[in-house]
């Protein structure tokens, strides 16, 4: 009985998980996919100033995109004003993970691509698993990203 009770658990509980992640992941995609037509449309100047603003159109719920440079500084990030201008390629997660590094990495060699990190819940100091899409703006030297944390 407690053998099919875990089975029962495992076949309604995974799918509802990987349904969510997926719907994420695609949320994430669009939004990035989003931010570089703006870009594109728009330029760098006033993309900037959208992609900073923490009431901006690049702002949804916990869901934002922050942009960043194939030479590790970063360009937008509306929750973190310290980030901004700053290199970051010595920037760990928790695990000691070279986060930034990874992403230009990614940018640079594939265009698109997820990093997985381990990030601070916002407002709280627990580090959990943070997904993100990294996609390079084509023609540029600028790659923009958003992630949700995993639950």
């Amino acid at each position: 009985m407690k053998t099919i009770a875990i089975i029962v658990a495992v076949v309604l509980i995974i799918p509802s998980t990987v349904l969510m992640a997926s719907e994420n992941d695609n949320n994430v995609q669009n939004l990035v996919n989003t931010a570089i037509a703006f870009f594109q449309e728009r330029g760098l100047d006033y993309s900037m100033k959208a992609f900073n603003a923490l009431q901006g159109p690049f702002v949804k719920g916990p869901l934002y995109v922050f942009v960043g440079t194939l030479d590790g500084r970063i360009l937008a990030h509306p929750f973190d004003k310290s980030l901004l201008e700053k290199t970051v390629l010595d920037v760990k997660d928790t695990n000691g993970k070279l986060l930034f590094q990874e992403m230009i990495a990614v940018a640079k060699n594939k265009e698109d691509g997820w990093v997985d990190y381990l990030w601070p819940y916002p407002g709280t100091k627990e580090a959990t698993l943070k997904r993100c899409y990294v996609k390079r703006i084509p023609s540029q030297d600028i790659w923009v990203a958003a992630g949700y944390h995993v639950k």
